[in-house]
């Protein structure tokens, strides 16, 4: 009988109808099978991001390309820009092709370029990864090997103490005064934080290159700069650390030219010339990354922001007429709670949204302030970044889209079988846009990939007959409780539902079952642990309570509002009952007092 095969809309499906069995090293047993889903099939282009921007800055090179801090670089100023930084890596650098090229910066026009040039003069980006509670600088350092390090003046110092223990030949600095004209560098120049940070560069004895001088150096040589192969290494991409220590997700050009061309299939001539979008994500991660990249290689307009200026200082992001925007959802429930922010983001074209789960009640919110749901996207550092997306034109709250094209899924369960509809499991994906593997980790990428190039995404998800995933829980976060397998994101959907709870999460011990379940709470003040539990018993019908309510001042996120669980479970092993206020939030992530 032939396999059965169902088109709809944009997706193929077809059911599995077998299962081959077969070793891998260490006796480790895998299962082959055919895909839950297909996306459907499209040609791709054999280009380069760099070959979209340069088509790009060719056809319009007056256009606006990006802004940040009130300063704003055309498409030829930033190629400009980009050719500049590149020479220099060639001319007056020791390094060659393949080497990498560090990358430890908050949000700035220097980040973007910095990448751009690496990718120009065929080396690789490290993109180290910021982590609020712990400090893994020197293990990215260590782990590319770079060999030059790109940061701002006030990094300095912590590099300086590990220097001796990297392979960093080179350190480039940038400061926010790099790219402004005559009146902005005196205005730079009369601020107190210009001399804080001349201060720190003078208490430092590391020998750096300012990149104003490399952009004030005259290029004698024009390069006819070659084309890069789509197979080569494009970017180291750190994990965000939530889990485990950062491993380093190896994606190629193709990795990421391939993302690019299937999301943009999907939005549908959302990014156009004359669009501008908004990036307040940040940059250390894959998804800002991307979203900038893609408006860049569509010939829009990116401005680039931190979360705290979006909602504090939103004063002159007024003069822009924003279309689209990135966010997580921590970002767009305290976009809700400022008013000028509200005003500022209510009248734009799509909400992109990642990083996280966001909650029905945020859906709802923000539905009643904008008239859209926020377009809610699906992926990993390891599938550069996209696995699902919701077209915009079809958005279904509460889901993660549907499978992009050129791509496979799967759902699996704990022994290895494959699963249909509308049954929980491990998703399991392989397509273009799947990492090479986890950078000098060969027994991770065993671990984590099938010898036929599966990729296990450690989640857990449903997908519908008609093509959209739920997601429903990292597989490291769920629990067992009374012999059941819980996930800690639904029960906090509930709690959230409380008008008194502004955050929260769900804490146990992963290596005991029989570890007692605490609920970590950040309220608003009057809320008692037995009013929440008489809430919580209202909503859940299974009979589900914490064994211990703890008030907390805030709960330690990472740069993509996630919360770091891990760090939560060995507070309740040590029995510590303070806040976890210790743990600041990076520069990238501030919040609001």
């Amino acid at each position: 009988m032939p396999k059965q095969v169902h088109v709809l809309n944009h997706l193929k499906l077809s059911k599995p109808e077998h299962l081959k069995q077969f070793k891998l090293q260490e006796h480790e047993s895998w299962s082959s099978f055919d895909s839950l889903y297909q996306g459907r099939k499209m040609p791709m282009q054999d280009c380069s991001f760099l070959d979209y921007f340069d088509d790009m800055v060719n056809q319009f090179p007056t256009s606006s390309a990006i802004t940040m801090d009130g300063c704003t670089l055309n498409y030829a100023e930033l190629s400009f820009s980009v050719d500049a930084l590149a020479t220099w890596f060639l001319e007056d650098s020791t390094i060659k092709a393949g080497d990498r090229v560090a990358l430890y910066l908050p949000n700035s026009l220097s980040y973007i370029i910095a990448i751009l040039a690496a990718w120009r003069a065929q080396l690789v980006v490290a993109n180290l990864n910021f982590l609020p509670e712990v400090d893994y600088t020197l293990h990215q350092l260590q782990d590319s090997s770079a060999k030059i390090l790109v940061t701002i003046p006030g990094f300095l110092p912590q590099v300086e103490k590990m220097l001796l223990e990297t392979s960093i030949r080179h350190i480039i600095t940038t400061h926010t005064d790099d790219y402004l004209d005559v009146l902005g560098r005196i205005k730079t120049w009369l601020s107190p934080r210009r001399w804080i940070s001349q201060w720190r560069e003078d208490n430092t004895i590391i020998r750096y290159v300012r990149l104003r001088q490399i952009f004030k150096k005259t290029v004698k040589k024009h390069y006819e700069w070659p084309r890069l192969n789509l197979d080569d290494l494009a970017i180291i991409q750190y994990t965000s650390g939530t889990t485990d220590i950062p491993m380093g997700a190896a994606l190629s050009h193709r990795n990421l030219s391939s993302n690019y061309q299937q999301v943009k299939q999907i939005l549908n001539g959302i990014v156009t010339p004359e669009k501008c979008g908004l990036c307040p994500i940040a940059l250390q991660h894959i998804v800002g990354i991307s979203f900038c990249l893609m408006l860049l290689s569509g010939g829009a307009h990116v401005v680039l922001t931190r979360p705290s200026e979006l909602l504090h200082k939103a004063k002159y992001l007024q003069n822009h007429q924003f279309d689209l925007m990135a966010g997580i959802p921590h970002l767009y429930e305290q976009i809700l709670q400022q008013d000028a922010t509200r005003h500022l983001v209510k009248k734009m074209e799509l909400y992109m949204c990642g990083g996280s789960f966001a909650s029905r009640k945020l859906q709802q919110q923000w539905c009643e302030l904008t008239g859209r749901y926020l377009c809610e996207a699906y992926g990993l550092s390891e599938t550069a970044p996209l696995i699902s997306i919701n077209p915009p034109q079809r958005i279904r709250a509460g889901t993660v889209g549907v499978i992009l094209p050129n791509t496979e899924v799967c759902v699996v369960s704990n022994k290895q079988k494959p699963l249909g509809f509308n049954q929980p499991g491990e998703l399991w994906v392989r397509g273009p846009q799947v990492m090479r593997g986890y950078w000098h980790q060969p027994a991770a990428t065993q671990h984590a990939m099938t010898y036929d190039e599966w990729f296990k995404t450690g989640d857990l998800v449903s997908i519908s007959e008609d093509g959209f995933i739920t997601m429903l829980e990292r597989e490291t976060d769920t629990f067992w409780w009374k012999g059941q397998l819980m996930f800690p994101q639904e029960i906090e959907q509930q709690i959230y539902q409380h008008e008194d709870v502004l955050d929260c999460t769900i804490v146990q011990e992963l290596d005991d079952p029989a570890a007692p379940v605490r609920l970590m709470v950040v309220a608003k003040k009057g809320l008692t642990p037995e009013r929440l539990k008489e809430f919580i018993a209202s909503r859940l019908h299974y009979g589900f309570l914490p064994c211990s309510i703890e008030f907390v001042d805030h709960l330690p996120r990472g740069p993509m509002g996630k919360i770091f669980r891990r760090l939560l479970r060995r507070r309740a092993v040590a029995g510590v009952n303070a806040a976890p206020d210790r743990f600041a939030d990076s520069a990238e992530t501030d919040q609001p007092n």
